[in-house]
């Protein structure tokens, strides 16, 4: 193919895919031009796109109250669910780490690309919160590098008088639900 060459596209207008093929108009190579590279393309490993925290995926059973324990996490292309420790007692979850949390479940969805992680403590926006997740493979064996990536929060707090008072009358709920079932401290459950 020379920059006088006229391209045709062997594709038709309702096809998914179209290629176009941008030459320069001027100062272009004169004759044919040899590839600098010649070699195939490699997919690159699973990565994390994002995380979300899926506010209203955890609500108190009594008042409603968001508790934000659960994330989604959506990944770059299609993962394993052994690597993403789907549906394992969380002694064995190994994968996630959580500054001053732990990880207490995975699930990951039908389409393979985004796991729900359960958390043992809620958390929430007033409080910058990050996910480190490993050793996540997709259906190639490929192994994704160790990722940390911050926690986006959604969800509608208008203001943080209003957010206290939710989080008082959510405490006040525990302890009076705590006390008449003899539950104990939440952190050890």
């Amino acid at each position: 193919m020379t920059a006088q060459t006229i391209v045709t596209s062997s594709f038709a207008p309702a096809d998914p895919y179209r290629v176009l093929v941008d030459l320069p108009l001027a100062g272009g190579a004169q004759g044919p031009v040899s590839p600098s590279v010649d070699a195939a393309i490699v997919a690159p490993p699973p990565h994390v796109v994002g995380i979300v925290q899926q506010a209203d995926k955890d609500l108190s059973r009594c008042a409603g109250i968001p508790l934000g324990r659960v994330l989604a996490v959506l990944f770059s292309s299609e993962v394993t669910p052994e690597s993403v420790q789907d549906r394992r007692a969380a002694s064995d979850i190994s994968n996630y780490a959580m500054l001053d949390n732990r990880i207490v479940g995975v699930a990951l969805q039908p389409g393979r690309r985004i796991a729900f992680i359960g958390l043992r403590d809620g958390v929430g926006p007033f409080v910058p919160r990050s996910l480190s997740i490993a050793n996540v493979m997709d259906n190639a064996g490929r192994t994704m590098a160790t990722e940390t990536m911050p926690v986006f929060f959604c969800g509608r707090i208008l203001n943080r008088g209003a957010y206290d008072e939710l989080a008082t009358q959510k405490r006040y709920l525990e302890l009076k639900y705590e006390g008449d079932a003899g539950l104990g401290d939440p952190a050890t459950r």
